[in-house]
C-alpha cells in the first residue's frame, strides 16, 4: 500500500507527465506551487539580465514563468542547450542574490536546471527529460523542483531555502551513493547465489561483476532505444517469463548471441529477441571462466533484486557533459565514482588509490595539452588554452592547420589507469578541439563521419595500463559508453559495432619490463627503453596496419588478427633486443682491447676496479638480454610485468610518448608488495641510497633505508616512456616534496624541466575523500643529451584554505638551504623566502654544528606494562618502587613551553643508560604478569631482561630540550633531566639547565617556527610533523653557536627577540614571518579562488 507522500509523488508526476506532452509551461508552474508570472524579457529589458539579443540567436523566447521572494522561475525556448547553458551561466553572474530555476523546453526535450559553483568553477545541474521517452523517476524528480515541495524556518529567507531545495533535488553525489550502495549489495547477492561457477571467492566476484557490468550498458543502451526500440526492454524481458531462467532465456543469448554477434550471422534464439545492435566482441565476449563453466546461472528472484530492485529505481543517461555539469541520473561520469569505489573501497590503504575529482582531471588534462600545444604549434599559452576549450576563432588558417595535425599526432598514455578519468577527459578535449577546427572551417559531418573519427581518436591517441585487469575492463567500458554517447539515435541495425580496445588498454605492471625481471635475476645494470636500439620501420608500419584492422574486426577475422598483432609485436621487441644485444658486444670488444692493451714496456696494462665494475655489469646486461632473446622465443611471458616496448611498439618505436598523465598509486614502502618490493628498488633512481649533497654534513641520514612511495616510482617510470619533450602531469602526495624519501625523486627532477608544482595539501576543499596531501607535478622530459636550456622558472602555486599564493621559482632555490638537488623543498612566497636566505647567509645548519644529537624519545614496545596512572599504586609498596621511577613526558603534554600533566613510567636504567639486569621482587612480578604482551614486542631480545626498554641513550635523563613530534607550531620546553621523553617526544641533550633554557628559547622564537612550519610534514589541520631531521635543517645563528660552546653569556639568548636579532631580521620581517604561518595579511600577492 502506498503512502500519502508517494501517492502525491505519483500524482506529481503524472502531472509532469501531461504537462511536457501539451508543452504546458505556465499551468506546471501554477501546479508546482510558483506564483505564475508569464512575462517575456525582449529588448532593452535584456540589459537588466547581462543579455543582449545575440545571446539569444536562435531562442525563440526568454520567460519570467514564476516569481516568489527571493526566487524566479526562467523558461527558454527553442533553439540549443548549448546557447541556453550559456544564457543561464551569463544570467547567474549578473544575478547573484536571486535563486534562478531554469526550464529549457524545446520539441523533444524538457530540462530544469540551477546554474552552482565551487571556488573558481561554474558548473549546471540539470535534470532531463525526452518528451518521447518519459520515465516516472524523472518525473517525480521534476515534481519535486516546486517551491510547495519546500520545507522552510532552517534558513534565513525562501531564496536560500528555494536554492537548498533545488541543489538537493539535483544533487549527483546522492544518486551516486545510493546507487552504488545498491550496486554494491546485488553484486553481493550475485556472487552469492551463482549457481554452477567457480567456487573460488574471487572468480566468483569477477564473473558476477562482469556480468553485473553488461547489464549496466544494456540500461545505456535501452535509454537510446537501441534495444528492439523498447526503453524499458529488459524490465519486460523478466517480466514476461517462460522457460527456463531469466540468464539462460535472455541475459546469456542477448549478451553472446546477438549483441556479439552480425545480425546475419544470428542464430534462432538470439533473432527472438528483436532487432539488437551488432556490438562486436569485448564487453560482450564469453570469457574464459564463462566458457568453462557452461552451466552458469542465477534464481530469477535475485534477478528481480537486480532488475526491479536497483536499476528501475535509478535514470540512465548516456550522456557526457564536457562541462562538468551534473544531473541525479547514473551518467558516465557517475560510474567512474561507483566503479572505483567497487575496486578500491575496502583496501584503498593498501592500493593506495583513490578515485580523482573531475575538475582536478580537467585542469591536469588542459595543462599537459596546453604545453604541448605550444610546442608543436608554437602557440601562447592564453591561445592554447582557448583552442583547448574549443575557441579557435582567433587562429589564423596555418594555426588551425598547425593545431589540427598536432592534435591528431599526440599520444597519450596513463601509466595506472584506474578506470580511465583522464584518458575520457582526454579524449573530451580531442573531439571538442576537432569539432571546432571544423566548425572554423565550414566542413559538417555525417553522425557516421563523427563517430568514425572518435573511434580514431581513441585507436590513435589513448593508452592505458592497470596492473588490476578490472579496472583495465570498467576503463573500456567507460570509454564505449562515450563512443555511445557520440551516436545519434540510430535504429538498431544502423548502430556500428563497439571496436576492439584489448591492444589499446591492458593489464600488467607498469613500473617492470619483463627485461627487467631478467635484469633483476642476474642484477645487472637497468636502462631506459630509448636506449636499447633501433626498431625498423617496416615493423613500425606493419604493427600500426595490423592494429587499425584489429580495431573493427570480429569474429575468425578478430582472432587472426589477433594473432598476428602478437607477433609483430614480439617482431618489434626482438628487434629492440637484438639491437641491444649487438651494442653490447660491440662495447664488451672495446674493453677487451683496453684490457690487453700494453704499456711501453709491452706490458698488458689491465682494467682497475671501476673499469672491471662496468665491463662485468655489460656482461651481465648480455645474459640477460640473451635470456630475454629465448623467452620471446618461447613464448614465455611473464605475469608479473608488462612489455611497453611489445605492445605498444608503434609509440615507443618513434621515441615515446608526448604526454602521460596520470593519479597513480601512493603506495609507502612498508605496505608494499613484498614480491616486488626488491625488483623496484634494484630497477628505479628513485629508491636509491643517499640524500643530497650536504645532507650527512647536516647530520641528516636516511635511517630506514629506501621508503621511496610507489608514486615517486610512476614518475620515473613516465620519464622514460615519454619522448624527449614530452610531458608528465602527475597527482602525487605532497609529502614527495619535503620528505626525506622523497629525496630520489627531487634529484631525477632536477635533471629535467619542472614546469608547474601545485600543492594542495592545505586547501579548504579537500581533494578525496579520505585524508590525504595531495599536490600536482608537471615536468618536461629532456634528453641526456640536451644542451643546458635556461628555465623560465617553475610556476608555483600553494593552497592555504580558499586562497592560492602564485610565484615563479628556479628549481635550485626550492631547496630548504638552495644548495643542492634532493634537498627538501619549501614553498613560500618571495618576501618569506629572503627572509630565510638572510638568516640562512649568517647561520649553520643545527645538524651540522657539531653540538646537538637530535634523537626520539624512548620506546617502551607496551606502554601498560610500563607507564602507571596517578591513582595506580605500586605492589609491594611506594618505597621499594620510588627509586624505580621517574615523570615520562608524552607529545601531548607539551605546550606553551612547559610541560603539562604527563605519567610515571617505571625507569629500570642506571646512570649510565643500561636497562638493569636485576629488580626488586615486586618490579619482576608486574613485568612477569605482561610477560606474554613484552615477549611479543617486534624489538624483543631473547636473553635481555623483560623489562628491557629501546632507543636508550646517555642523554635521555640528562639536561635536555624537549619538543612533540605533532603540533600546530614547533613548541619546546627546557628540561633539568628528570623527565623521560616518550616515542611522541624528540629532544636533544645538552650541557647545562642554562643551555637548555638558551635552545628552547632558539626553537620557540618566530623566526625558527616559520622555517619549522614551512619545512614540517603535513598533517591533519595545518599541523606539522617536527621529526628529527626537520630540526637538523633549521638554520642556527653562528654567534649562538660560538656563544654556546664557550659556555658563556647564554642568559642573553633566553631575552625575547634575541634570535631575530642574530639572524637580522626587523619587526616587520618577523611580522611577515609570522603572517605566513598564521595565515594573517602580509607583503604577498594573494589570489582568492
Amino acid at each position: 500500500m502506498m503512502t500519502g507522500i508517494e501517492q502525491g509523488a505519483r500524482s506529481g508526476a503524472a502531472k509532469v507527465s501531461e504537462a511536457v506532452r501539451s508543452g504546458d509551461v505556465r499551468g506546471l508552474a501554477a501546479a508546482m506551487g510558483y506564483e505564475v508570472v508569464g512575462v517575456e524579457v525582449r529588448g532593452a529589458a535584456l540589459g537588466a539580465w547581462g543579455l543582449w539579443e545575440g545571446d539569444l540567436a536562435g531562442m525563440e523566447a526568454m520567460e519570467v514563468v514564476g516569481s516568489g521572494e527571493g526566487y524566479r522561475l526562467m523558461c527558454l525556448r527553442g533553439g540549443s542547450w548549448e546557447r541556453a547553458r550559456a544564457v543561464m551561466v551569463k544570467v547567474a553572474a549578473r544575478c547573484e542574490g536571486v535563486a534562478l530555476v531554469w526550464w529549457w523546453v524545446c520539441e523533444e526535450r524538457w530540462v530544469a536546471a540551477m546554474v552552482d559553483g565551487q571556488g573558481d568553477r561554474r558548473f549546471v545541474r540539470r535534470l532531463e527529460l525526452e518528451v518521447e521517452a518519459l520515465d516516472e523517476v524523472g518525473l517525480s524528480q521534476w515534481w519535486a523542483l516546486g517551491p510547495s515541495e519546500v520545507v522552510e524556518g532552517d534558513v534565513a529567507g525562501m531564496g536560500e531555502a528555494m536554492r537548498r531545495h533545488v541543489r538537493e533535488v539535483l544533487d549527483q553525489e546522492g544518486v551516486t551513493r545510493a546507487f552504488f550502495a545498491s550496486f554494491s549489495k546485488v553484486l553481493a547477492r550475485l556472487v552469492a547465489t551463482m549457481q554452477g561457477g567457480p567456487e573460488d571467492a574471487k572468480l566468483r566476484h569477477e564473473v558476477a561483476l562482469g556480468t553485473l557490468l553488461r547489464v549496466v550498458f544494456l540500461y545505456f543502451l535501452q535509454a537510446r532505444g537501441a534495444l528492439d526500440g523498447d526503453r524499458r526492454y529488459v524490465v519486460r524481458r523478466l517480466r514476461e517469463g517462460g522457460e527456463g531462467s531469466f540468464y539462460k532465456r535472455v541475459l546469456r543469448p542477448l549478451f553472446f548471441g546477438a549483441l556479439n554477434c552480425p545480425v546475419a550471422e544470428r542464430g534462432q534464439e538470439a533473432r527472438g529477441l528483436g532487432r539488437l545492435p551488432f556490438l562486436n566482441g569485448g564487453l560482450f565476449e564469453a570469457t574464459a571462466l564463462e566458457r568453462r563453466f557452461e552451466g552458469l546461472d542465477w534464481p530469477d528472484a535475485v534477478w528481480g533484486e537486480v532488475v526491479e530492485g536497483v536499476f528501475e529505481r535509478h535514470r540512465f543517461v548516456a550522456q557526457w557533459s564536457s562541462q562538468g555539469d551534473l544531473s541525479p541520473a547514473v551518467d558516465p561520469e557517475m560510474l567512474g565514482k561507483v566503479f572505483e569505489g567497487l575496486m578500491y573501497g575496502g583496501s584503498r590503504r593498501a592500493s593506495g588509490s583513490f578515485y580523482t575529482p573531475r575538475e582536478v582531471v580537467r585542469r591536469m588534462v588542459l595543462e599537459g595539452l596546453g604545453g604541448y600545444l605550444e610546442d608543436e604549434v608554437g602557440l601562447g599559452r592564453e591561445a592554447a588554452r582557448r583552442a583547448l576549450e574549443g575557441d579557435v576563432r582567433g587562429l589564423g588558417a596555418r594555426e588551425r592547420a598547425g593545431l589540427r595535425g598536432a592534435l591528431w599526432r599526440v599520444r597519450v598514455l596513463d601509466p595506472a589507469v584506474g578506470t580511465g578519468a583522464f584518458l575520457l577527459e582526454v579524449l573530451g578535449v580531442l573531439r571538442r578541439v576537432d569539432g571546432a577546427l571544423d566548425e572554423a572551417a565550414g566542413v559538417v559531418r555525417t553522425a557516421g563521419e563523427r563517430y568514425e573519427r572518435m573511434r580514431r581518436l581513441i585507436h590513435e591517441h589513448l593508452y592505458g595500463v592497470d596492473v588490476q585487469p578490472t579496472a583495465v575492463r570498467l576503463c573500456e567500458l567507460r570509454l564505449w559508453l562515450a563512443m555511445l554517447t557520440a551516436l545519434e539515435a540510430l535504429p538498431a541495425e544502423a548502430m556500428p559495432a563497439l571496436p576492439n580496445l584489448t591492444h589499446r588498454l591492458c593489464a600488467g605492471n607498469s613500473l617492470l619490463e619483463p627485461l627487467d625481471l631478467a635484469r633483476y635475476r642476474v642484477r645487472g645494470e637497468v636502462r631506459a627503453w630509448g636506449e636499447m636500439g633501433e626498431v625498423s620501420r617496416e615493423g613500425l608500419e606493419r604493427l600500426a596496419q595490423l592494429e587499425e584492422a584489429y580495431t573493427a574486426a570480429h569474429g575468425e577475422e578478430k582472432r587472426a588478427l589477433k594473432v598476428a598483432m602478437e607477433e609483430a609485436q614480439r617482431g618489434v621487441q626482438r628487434e629492440v633486443l637484438e639491437g641491444r644485444r649487438v651494442q653490447i658486444e660491440q662495447e664488451l670488444v672495446r674493453w677487451e682491447e683496453v684490457a690487453s692493451a700494453t704499456d711501453l714496456f709491452g706490458e698488458e696494462v689491465g682494467l682497475d676496479a671501476g673499469q672491471r665494475a662496468v665491463r662485468e655489469r655489460l656482461e651481465r646486461e648480455h645474459q640477460a638480454v640473451a635470456q630475454a632473446l629465448r623467452d620471446l622465443q618461447e613464448g614465455r611471458r611473464e605475469g608479473l610485468a608488462f612489455a611497453y616496448g611489445e605492445s605498444f611498439g608503434g609509440v615507443m618505436g618513434r621515441g615515446g610518448f608526448d604526454l602521460v598523465v596520470t593519479n597513480p598509486p601512493w603506495v609507502r614502502a612498508t605496505r608494499q608488495d613484498r614480491v616486488v618490493k626488491g625488483m623496484y628498488r634494484a630497477r628505479y633512481r628513485v629508491g636509491e641510497p643517499g640524500l643530497w649533497a650536504g645532507a650527512k654534513e647536516a647530520g641528516v641520514e636516511a635511517t630506514f633505508g629506501a621508503q621511496v612511495d610507489l608514486a615517486a616510482m610512476f614518475v620515473e617510470r613516465s620519464l622514460e616512456l615519454l619522448r624527449p619533450g614530452g610531458r608528465v602531469v602527475a597527482l602525487l602526495p605532497a609529502k614527495v616534496l619535503r620528505s626525506l624519501n622523497g629525496a630520489g625523486l627531487r634529484r631525477l627532477l632536477a635533471e629535467h624541466e619542472v614546469e608547474a608544482i601545485e600543492d594542495r595539501s592545505e586547501a579548504a576543499e579537500a581533494m578525496f575523500e579520505a585524508t590525504t596531501y595531495p599536490a600536482v607535478v608537471r615536468v618536461k622530459k629532456v634528453a641526456r643529451s640536451a644542451a643546458p636550456k635556461v628555465s623560465a622558472g617553475v610556476e608555483v602555486a600553494v593552497w592555504r584554505g580558499d586562497e592560492v599564493r602564485r610565484f615563479s621559482r628556479e628549481v635550485g632555490e626550492l631547496g630548504v638551504w638552495g644548495q643542492a638537488a634532493g634537498e627538501p623543498w619549501v614553498l613560500v612566497d618571495d618576501p618569506v623566502l629572503a627572509l630565510f636566505r638572510r638568516m640562512q647567509s649568517v647561520s649553520v645548519a643545527l645538524g651540522g654544528s657539531g653540538l646537538w644529537e637530535v634523537r626520539r624519545g624512548v620506546m617502551t614496545g607496551n606502554n601498560a606494562a610500563f607507564l602507571l596512572d596517578e591513582r595506580a599504586t605500586p605492589r609491594g609498596g611506594s618505597e621499594t618502587w620510588a627509586p624505580y621511577l621517574r615523570q615520562a613526558v608524552g607529545g601531548r603534554a607539551i605546550g606553551e613551553g612547559e610541560v603539562k600533566g604527563g605519567r610515571t613510567i617505571i625507569w629500570p636504567v642506571d646512570e649510565e643508560g643500561r636497562v638493569m639486569q636485576r629488580l626488586p621482587a615486586s618490579l619482576e612480578a608486574h613485568f612477569e604478569g605482561h610477560r606474554r604482551a613484552l615477549e611479543t614486542r617486534s624489538d624483543y631480545r631473547e636473553g635481555q631482561p623483560l623489562w628491557q626498554l629501546y632507543r636508550l641513550h646517555e642523554d635521555v635523563t640528562g639536561p635536555k630540550v624537549m619538543w612533540s613530534d605533532l603540533g600546530q607550531q614547533l613548541d619546546a620546553v627546557a628540561s633539568a633531566g628528570d623527565e623521560v621523553p616518550l616515542n611522541t617526544v624528540y629532544y636533544a641533550g645538552v650541557r647545562s639547565e642554562g643551555e637548555a633554557r638558551a635552545l628552547a628559547a632558539y626553537l620557540n622564537s618566530e623566526a625558527v617556527r616559520t622555517v619549522a612550519y614551512a619545512l614540517g610534514e603535513r598533517a591533519r589541520g595545518e599541523w606539522r610533523r617536527h621529526f628529527a631531521w626537520v630540526v637538523r635543517l633549521l638554520p642556527v645563528p653562528l654567534a649562538f653557536v660560538e656563544a654556546v660552546r664557550a659556555g658563556e653569556g647564554l642568559e642573553r639568548w633566553e631575552e625575547v627577540g634575541a634570535f631575530e636579532e642574530a639572524f637580522g631580521l626587523s619587526g616587520a620581517d618577523v611580522s611577515v614571518l609570522r603572517g605566513y604561518r598564521c595565515g594573517e595579511a602580509c607583503a604577498v600577492v594573494r589570489e582568492v579562488a
